[in-house]
């Protein structure tokens, strides 16, 4: 709705009834823009491997340190058949 009227609607404002397109000069300049953008949206790969260093250093800092493993957690669990509850 809002793009339909922004758009297409009727021009409220006076000043906007002289504004032009594009020049190609603007267009020049958008265009690398454009393409950068979709080439990022299809292939990430380049952009996302040179942060990835940083990535792992920031994870790593932020990860909680333990010394607990999958089989310490198993053990510390109980199996539901085993705890006790009063009716």
């Amino acid at each position: 709705w809002m793009v339909q009227r922004v758009f297409f609607g009727k021009i409220t404002n006076l000043k906007n009834k002289t504004l032009t397109d594009l020049n190609w000069r603007e267009i020049g300049l958008i265009a690398p823009l454009l393409f950068l953008i979709v080439f990022m949206g299809v292939y990430p790969k380049p952009f996302l491997n040179r942060s990835k260093e940083s990535v792992l250093a920031v994870q790593e800092r932020v990860a909680p340190q333990t010394d607990w493993t999958i089989e310490h957690a198993q053990k510390a669990l109980s199996p539901a058949d085993q705890i006790n509850i009063k009716r």
